[in-house]
């Protein structure tokens, strides 16, 4: 016997199969071009958190996809706080259906999921490996991006 309950599971699958984007796996989104991109990223074990805002081009054209990322940042600690501009090359990217991937020249690597048909916005997990004092640190975090 089927109840309503199951009914909504089936759709949910059903839903969850099909999509609501119309690029077929496997094909590319196009990412190709110049984006908004925010960032936070944290080290709990220096209590140290970073976020950053700015412009992210990139160039699907080519293989690896590469492209430029130029923003402002900044940075808090238990001690105070500093900021500056981040300017650098993305290189060794990837776009896999909807899943694009790029290392940002500053010691990060960004993964993430295009959305929207074309794509319009981009959001996912952040990398990051930054020496202070001779230390290395990895940071962790967030990006989104949008058209």
């Amino acid at each position: 016997m089927r109840t309503p309950l199951h009914a909504l599971i089936m759709l949910a699958g059903f839903l969850a199969a099909c999509g609501s984007d119309s690029s077929a796996p496997g094909t590319p989104a196009d990412v190709s071009g110049s984006w908004k991109i925010g960032w936070t990223i944290s080290n709990s074990s220096i209590q140290m958190s970073c976020r950053g805002s700015g412009t992210l081009v990139l160039n699907q054209g080519t293989s690896p996809m590469a492209g430029y990322l130029s923003a402002g940042a900044s940075c808090t600690t238990p001690h105070g706080s500093t900021s500056g501009v981040e300017n650098g090359s993305v290189s060794g990217g990837s776009v896999n259906g909807q899943f694009v991937s790029f290392a940002y020249a500053g010691g990060c690597q960004y993964s993430g999921v295009a959305t929207g048909s074309p794509a319009s916005k981009m959001k996912g997990t952040l990398d990051c490996t930054a020496t202070l004092s001779g230390k290395s640190y990895r940071f962790t975090g967030t990006w989104t991006a949008t058209r």
